[in-house]
């Protein structure tokens, strides 16, 4: 059997792979920290759909995008979705309630 000769001019030993780049994601503290303000987003978009769409729709969508920039990337962006999609959904809801008359409650 023939042996494989070595090429001059380069070392036996191996060189270390290069380190590949690591995702940068934020500490554990910083998502917490950003976590308050998504779960009170959250909250402000479930509220919305009982009452005030006007006012909790909005507080929700401030709430959600706080804690997205405080590192709660994941729920933030559910907190603004979910404030988006509750205050358009109940704003629907109650102007088809008072155009209707005969669809409203009774006391």
């Amino acid at each position: 059997m023939a042996k494989k000769q070595k090429k001059p001019g380069k070392s036996a030993a191996k060189k270390a792979p290069a380190p590949r780049a690591e995702r940068k994601e934020a500490p554990p503290e910083k998502a917490n920290e950003g976590r308050k303000f998504s779960i009170i987003g959250i909250a402000c978009a479930a509220i919305s759909i009982i009452i005030l769409p006007i006012l909790f729709g909005p507080l929700a969508i401030i709430f959600g995008s706080m804690g997205m920039m405080k590192g709660d990337k994941k729920y933030g962006l559910i907190a603004v979705i979910l404030g988006i999609v509750f205050s358009i959904a109940s704003l629907i809801a109650g102007l088809y309630l008072l155009s209707n008359p005969s669809m409203m409650p009774r006391i």
